[in-house]
């Protein structure tokens, strides 16, 4: 199960020589923490990755677009195999957001800018085709929008979006 990472606590990175100047720094054992670190990347836990969500915010216009003025949320943990919209739904709602409220989720494509990489997150389609990026990244980047304003991205989705 995913967990809502707190404002002030450090991301998890799989990288062992991380884990080594972690057990420097903060003093954990490092048994400990390679054994827990060995279960997340053994058989059937590759799939773990974090949702770095942009909200509260709004996009500014094409060409050169940003999201501004919003707030971050990390949520890590988050299992590619069970991932779906309704878990994005619970976690807007987690991040104090109301389950009445429409939102419109888009998810960039890594590595490249806002202008031409916003794709729809609204449906299991569209959640398998994020899960193609993740083996690579590690982090996603979601970006929400209130029911007010849709970006084009839905309007591109390879099937019919309705998030109520």
């Amino acid at each position: 199960m995913w967990n809502l990472r707190g404002p002030h606590t450090i991301a998890p990175n799989l990288d062992k020589d991380y884990i080594e100047d972690f057990n420097l720094l903060f003093g954990v054992s490092w048994f400990v923490y390679s054994k827990l670190i060995d279960f997340i990347l053994s058989d059937g836990h590759e799939n773990f990755f974090t949702l770095k969500i942009h909200h509260g915010g709004s996009f500014t216009k094409f060409p050169g677009r940003n999201y501004v003025e919003g707030r971050l949320s990390f949520f890590d943990f988050v299992d590619t195999g069970l991932f779906s919209v309704h878990d994005l739904n619970d976690m807007i709602h987690e991040i104090g957001y109301s389950k009445d409220d429409t939102m419109y989720y888009h998810y960039r494509i890594p590595n490249l800018d806002l202008d031409f990489v916003l794709k729809a997150l609204g449906n299991d389609q569209d959640v398998i085709s994020m899960a193609q990026y993740i083996p690579q990244n590690r982090v996603i980047n979601v970006y929400v929008e209130p029911g007010s304003r849709r970006l084009h991205t839905y309007f591109m989705s390879p099937s019919k979006v309705v998030i109520k």
